[in-house]
């Protein structure tokens, strides 16, 4: 892991992001709701890729509708903490990103719902694919910025067709 991977969690800990040390078990139906919600993901990912505002407004719209639709853990106290905090942390940054002013605020917007996506992965156990987690050292101005993926290919979200494939993978979250 590069030096500046535990940055990602660090910076969602000063955010107030919870991160669970183990994976708690989640039913079928809530990796399958947050699964559809990580492919709106993968389509605000392709559109900032691409430089696409309308895109880009249309696959955040689309989040915090499905955000809405996956219900709350019920089983675990744990569970119903953590998933809050997440989806509160989700809401508020994909409202930010709906009503950001230019691409470059989106995509600060996009990286820290990128974080809550990793803690979300790191923090519940469900079915899912193997999430990429890449790293691009250039972006903010070579502070750094990650995202995530269901496969290998690089499609930097940070710089259009500019520097498409910077970045590398950091981790593979199973």
């Amino acid at each position: 892991m590069p030096a500046n991977h535990s940055g990602l969690t660090r910076n969602l800990a000063l955010q107030g992001v919870l991160i669970m040390d183990d994976k708690i078990h989640m039913p079928r139906e809530f990796g399958q709701q947050v699964h559809t919600l990580f492919s709106s993901y993968l389509r605000l990912e392709e559109a900032l890729a691409k430089c696409d505002t309308t895109l880009t407004n249309k696959a955040t719209a689309e989040m915090i509708y499905l955000l809405d639709l996956i219900p709350d853990p019920v089983s675990d106290s744990i569970a119903m903490k953590v998933w809050a905090n997440h989806k509160t942390a989700y809401t508020n940054n994909l409202k930010g990103l709906l009503h950001a002013q230019d691409m470059e605020e989106r995509r600060s917007y996009f990286a820290l719902v990128s974080g809550i996506f990793y803690a979300t992965f790191k923090s519940f156990e469900m079915e899912t694919d193997d999430i990429h987690v890449f790293y691009c050292p250039m972006a903010f101005d070579n502070k750094g910025g990650y995202w995530l993926r269901n496969d290998h290919k690089i499609r930097n979200p940070y710089f259009c067709d500019q520097m498409r494939k910077c970045g590398e993978i950091t981790e593979i979250i199973l």
